[in-house]
């Protein structure tokens, strides 16, 4: 299983699609219009399992069924790379012997993959429970970037992190969930190469947050309304208190519609104000 935005932990699926986008790169010149590149879907995969891979030594095509099939130039030179013809016993003798010899190449190789990748690897000080930021440069453009309704469409202002997020449990060696914002619609295990600590001073008072926005990417918690002023819909303020901050702020009601209706309904309930339809 792969994290977010990590494609490292599906490397060898990674690579497979950087081969075959070359392949058709070099192909798609050959064709009248380049929309009609699925035509050489078909050539770029028998290129593809005819080439000798690194890991196995061989090629897939032999790994799968001990030779090459013929390409249409073959029947020129009849005889070359005619598969020979085997008794059943021979064939799975041939067979046993290719699986267990793909096996140790794997082995090998992942050995060695293993060893240049942790040249450059630290061990993490990330624990349960521990608050860290996230980085955003993977991220969809306007995820944690109260700006996003400003420049939707610009990754040099987005906040370079995101959080801060606590670690709710492991996902294996190098991964963990994470406690992200449900309407971020993002997978919340990560990998470690993507979190930094939180160093935040918590003794410092921070700033409240600025009014809610109806957005996807920019979203406040609400959690308490302390005391309003008003009485119609026109003039109707909340003194709101915001889940993670210290302070409070007076809000209007459009600014609290849609994420915290069921407050609000609560609240004018409580308080025998008039309870609206889409307070639900």
């Amino acid at each position: 299983m792969s994290t977010a935005y990590h494609p490292q932990s599906d490397g060898q699926a990674e690579k497979a699609n950087a081969t075959l986008e070359t392949f058709l790169k070099a192909y798609i010149a050959q064709l009248p219009s380049p929309d009609q590149w699925h035509r050489l879907l078909p050539l770029a995969e028998f290129t593809y399992n005819a080439s000798r891979h690194k890991a196995i030594g061989m090629s897939p095509f032999e790994a799968d069924i001990g030779y090459i099939p013929r390409l249409p130039l073959d029947f020129l030179a009849p005889g070359l790379h005619t598969p020979k013809t085997e008794s059943s016993s021979a064939y799975a003798e041939r067979l046993a012997l290719t699986l267990r010899m793909l096996r140790e190449r794997m082995a090998e190789t992942q050995l060695a993959m293993t060893a240049e990748a942790n040249k450059r690897r630290q061990p993490h000080p990330f624990r349960i429970g521990d608050e860290v930021f996230l980085d955003t440069r993977l991220l969809p453009v306007g995820y944690a970037n109260v700006n996003a309704v400003d420049a939707p469409n610009s990754r040099k202002f987005q906040h370079p992190y995101a959080g801060p997020f606590t670690l709710l449990k492991k996902a294996g060696e190098n991964a963990y969930v994470l406690d992200i914002p449900t309407h971020w619609r993002l997978h919340p295990v990560f990998n470690v190469a993507r979190l930094k600590p939180c160093k935040v001073d918590r003794t410092r008072v921070h700033p409240p947050p600025p009014p809610l926005r109806s957005t996807v990417t920019v979203e406040y918690e609400v959690e308490t309304i302390v005391e309003h002023q008003g009485s119609t819909i026109r003039d109707l303020e909340y003194l709101v208190k915001w889940l993670g901050y210290p302070d409070a702020t007076w809000e209007p009601l459009a600014n609290l519609r849609g994420g915290s209706n069921q407050l609000l309904r609560e609240y004018h309930a409580a308080n025998g104000l008039h309870v609206y339809s889409w307070m639900v």
